[in-house]
């Protein structure tokens, strides 16, 4: 165990410094995980308080240890015991069952004053130390298809690749950043614009790659205009794909990832990279990934409900002089096809682990992929009654504002407050809503079909 103990610590630091966001990756950042180490928590809390509120600095590693440093403070372990649960609830997605349990065990340890520390719970989406990613789905139900492959996909991590820091550009740095597009991908052309640098494998022209440049600007003003997310002080790498099996040899070859069938596009934060199949002008999966990335920047621990939820609202979505607006999708045919399933508000923001949209727990049932592909896109609907409602913003910030102070309960009632409602009413609300938007009953959820692989996006 003390082996294992101190494999895990020794992997954290060498993420926190060349992983994730090494543009901001602080030295509270690193000092924190290496007090935490040493169990020196009373230095280790205050390193990693600080880390936190720097860019990029909330994760499950830095909250873990947050958590458990301030179990071990006697002042702070009520604090430690709240920020535990809220570490097993926000994280869910990216633990697997095993994992959950040893974050949900380390809180109730902390409630009854064990002093003991355990290594660092499995993350499932970590792909090595330091590295995330993020990765779009699409659900074939009742198909063929879906019979084939368990009506789900996984991204599987695989070997880790070393100096992914170095695949990191400051803005400005034109030269630079060609060569790192050149490493990625020799044989495509490379356009270097004032925040991203577009990697083109799909044929598209210079003119329909400056007017996507312009598309994502746009879009990335609006997340920092609108959900204060901050500015990358470094390029975003774009890759642009024809299908995807041309995304799988990419996250093959270029980070280390088995990525199984169905998945459409993906984003990977060690080195502030979005790729995905992109045949044409339908952009939806870049701005779905786009929220993903920029989001950690001060908001890391947002649960999986809001990430996904609002992620998936803007795949399809409008873009005027007024803001960015989603719009109904392919997911609303899910919802009316499976009404039946349908969750409350209640069970969208606190679902049964099972839901959340992780890989762990369909490997171990496949049988729930139904019910996640149900439960994505009640999120995302949900996310669009927000909207519609003028309150996806003011919920956001409430559900930010309160990360570190609990479990599900709490964020229930935040999300009530946000909206003005009780949360029995917005559930009545959003069902009545829901009801009118959504498009008749169908046997099945809409088929993009087995070529083009994907829904179509605006």
């Amino acid at each position: 165990m003390i082996a294992l103990f101190r494999l895990v610590i020794a992997l954290t630091i060498i993420g926190l410094t060349d992983g994730a966001a090494a543009q901001t990756i602080s030295e509270q950042c690193v000092r924190g995980a290496a007090e935490w180490s040493r169990k020196n928590y009373d230095v280790a809390y205050e390193a990693l308080s600080q880390c936190r509120d720097t860019d990029y600095g909330r994760s499950f590693e830095t909250d873990f240890m947050l958590g458990t440093a301030a179990c071990r403070i006697p002042e702070r372990r009520d604090r430690g015991a709240k920020f535990l649960s809220w570490v097993a609830y926000a994280y869910a997605s990216q633990l697997t069952t095993e994992g959950l349990k040893q974050v949900n065990g380390a809180a109730r340890s902390c409630s009854a004053g064990n002093e003991e520390v355990g290594p660092l719970p499995e993350a499932r989406q970590v792909v090595t130390a330091g590295g995330r990613y993020s990765g779009k789905t699409y659900y074939w139900l009742d198909t063929d298809i879906a019979k084939q492959m368990g009506a789900h996909v996984s991204v599987r991590a695989v070997a880790p690749q070393a100096g992914r820091s170095r695949r990191i550009v400051k803005r400005g740095d034109a030269s630079n950043a060609r060569n790192v597009a050149k490493l990625a991908a020799p044989k495509q052309p490379s356009y270097v614009f004032s925040r991203f640098v577009i990697i083109d494998g799909a044929r598209h022209d210079s003119r329909q790659l400056t007017q996507l440049n312009t598309r994502l600007e746009g879009y990335l003003d609006f997340f920092v205009d609108q959900f204060g997310m901050k500015y990358p002080e470094n390029y975003i790498f774009v890759y642009l794909l024809p299908d995807t099996s041309g995304l799988r040899d990419f996250a093959a070859s270029y980070h280390g990832m088995s990525l199984d069938f169905g998945v459409i596009g993906y984003s990977f934060r060690d080195d502030f990279s979005i790729a995905a199949v992109i045949p044409g002008k339908s952009y939806g999966s870049l701005h779905h990934e786009l929220f993903h990335l920029v989001v950690r920047s001060n908001f890391g621990d947002l649960p999986p409900w809001l990430d996904e939820g609002v992620a998936a609202l803007y795949e399809e979505s409008v873009m005027s002089a007024s803001g960015v607006k989603g719009l109904p999708n392919w997911r609303g045919a899910i919802l009316a096809r499976y009404a039946k399933a349908m969750p409350t508000v209640s069970e969208i923001i606190a679902p049964q682990h099972r839901l959340v949209l992780n890989n762990a727990s369909v490997l171990e049932d496949p049988s729930v992929a139904k019910d996640q592909a149900v439960y994505a896109a009640a999120c995302r609907y949900f996310a669009l009654y927000l909207q519609e409602t003028g309150k996806l913003v003011d919920t956001y910030k409430a559900v930010r504002d309160y990360s570190g102070n609990g479990a599900s309960r709490g964020v229930i009632e935040r999300v009530a407050l946000a909206t003005g409602d009780s949360i029995e009413g917005l559930n009545d609300r959003f069902r009545g809503w829901l009801a009118s938007v959504l498009p008749p009953g169908a046997d099945r959820a809409a088929d993009p079909g087995p070529d083009r692989r994907a829904p179509r996006e605006q």
